[in-house]
């Protein structure tokens, strides 16, 4: 199967990684001496020419997307984002990627991210207007925040579509869309039923888990008032890996039947994501304060960091992000022979198998802690059993086609779990 030069993209990641990191410090240790204009100016342009556009983009990424998540984001996942912002936009400009898959992560990333910057004047009077709601006229203020809603999705609509045809254009064909490409390859294309099948079993399970989550998490809620923290915090742990068991039942039985397509789903499934966070954050009608009330159910420390609401975020790009890993440089016309392995659903049985048991029984049982942890031993353990259950379970339902040695297997995820 046929691969990018690895080599090249750990050396570029090393290079701007240094330099950032150089900037960076120079920045907070001497920012009334060293960090002028003229020195900054100075530094990157003895820098080769290709390191000195590098550096200059992602220091500028950085410091957008620290401005847009801290303190939502931490540190490390703040420089992790900006490498990955940086070296997709890289790709994007300089045409080095021609395969759907690559193209529609970086409309889920992309997207979103330029129509909001768009939008933005439009969207700050929204959420205005909606803290206002008790000084305003309500009629006066429905029309106004209606109208700056109408006007924000807007722009962020045709912000997507002009670069996934942009995108389209460039890279793959000139007669059609992203849009169009996709209906072609669920309808029409070589293994169309199959497709079909995966998106009205997926659909199905999230059909019914909305109906479990209002038929029992929300009438439960209504019923009964718990005043012991502890039991509340146990109630929200089991709604909260409720949605790890979805993951489980949605993506491991058909990720080995088309995994392109669940590539591309993933990055689908990412642009929603953004767009229903923009839409919660800046309260945008319709459904723009019912979706906050619904998804403020399920946060924990963590969410209530900062604006955004990270856990879904996590959960997502923690079960896709091994497949879109190996996927990374495939050519088209190979991917109809690639085989999905045991690495490739990794994040599915870490999140969906380990991460549950532990945080359930680590909460439940556990007695031990490990020094200078939260976690418990009894979580580890539970984490252990589970994700090799899970692995064995896989390799039952012949869910992929890798060839697993157990005792490798065993090992990495005793080291997982610790």
């Amino acid at each position: 199967m046929a691969k990018t030069d690895s080599m090249q993209i750990y050396k570029w990641n090393f290079k701007i990684s240094i330099y950032t990191f150089l900037l960076t410090f120079f920045y907070s240790n001497f920012n009334n001496f060293l960090l002028s204009f003229d020195t900054v100016c100075f530094i990157l342009y003895i820098l080769p020419l290709d390191s000195y556009f590098l550096v200059q983009l992602h220091f500028s990424v950085l410091l957008f997307i620290t401005n847009a998540t801290f303190p939502s984001l931490n540190i490390e996942e703040i420089s992790l984002v900006s490498h990955v912002f940086t070296k997709l936009l890289v790709q994007l400009i300089s045409s080095r990627t021609s395969l759907p898959h690559e193209l529609f992560f970086n409309l889920a990333i992309f997207g979103p991210t330029i129509g909001v910057l768009f939008a933005i004047p439009f969207l700050k009077k929204s959420i205005r207007i909606s803290r206002l709601s008790s000084h305003c006229h309500m009629s006066v203020m429905k029309a106004k925040h209606n109208r700056y809603a109408i006007i924000s999705y807007f722009i962020i609509i045709i912000s997507i579509f002009i670069i996934q045809q942009y995108m389209f254009k460039k890279h793959l064909t000139k007669d059609k869309s992203l849009v169009f490409w996709l209906i072609d390859y669920i309808v029409y294309e070589n293994g169309s039923i199959i497709r079909q099948k995966m998106l009205l079993w997926w659909i199905t399970c999230l059909v019914i888990s909305i109906f479990f989550i209002k038929t029992f998490f929300y009438a439960k809620e209504s019923r009964i008032f718990y005043n012991n923290e502890k039991i509340l915090y146990n109630k929200l742990n089991i709604k909260r890996k409720f949605f790890h068991a979805i993951i489980i039942v949605m993506f491991l039985p058909t990720l080995y039947l088309d995994p392109l397509f669940s590539n591309i789903s993933f990055s689908i499934a990412l642009l929603l994501f953004f767009i229903s966070e923009v839409i919660r954050i800046f309260v945008l009608p319709p459904c723009g304060l019912s979706l906050h009330s619904f998804l403020s159910k399920f946060v924990d420390e963590r969410d209530n960091k900062g604006k955004i609401i990270v856990s879904h975020f996590y959960l997502l790009i923690g079960c896709a992000s091994p497949l879109w890993l190996d996927f990374a440089g495939v050519m088209f016309d190979q991917q109809k022979q690639y085989k999905l392995k045991l690495s490739t659903i990794s994040g599915i049985l870490c999140l969906g198998f380990g991460d549950s048991a532990a945080s359930l029984i680590g909460k439940k049982i556990g007695r031990l802690y490990w020094p200078n942890s939260k976690k418990t031993v009894e979580g580890t353990i539970a984490f252990i059993l589970a994700v090799f259950f899970g692995g064995i379970l896989t390799k039952y339902m012949s869910w992929m086609n890798d060839v697993i040695i157990w005792t490798d297997f065993f090992m990495v995820t005793i080291m997982t779990g610790k």
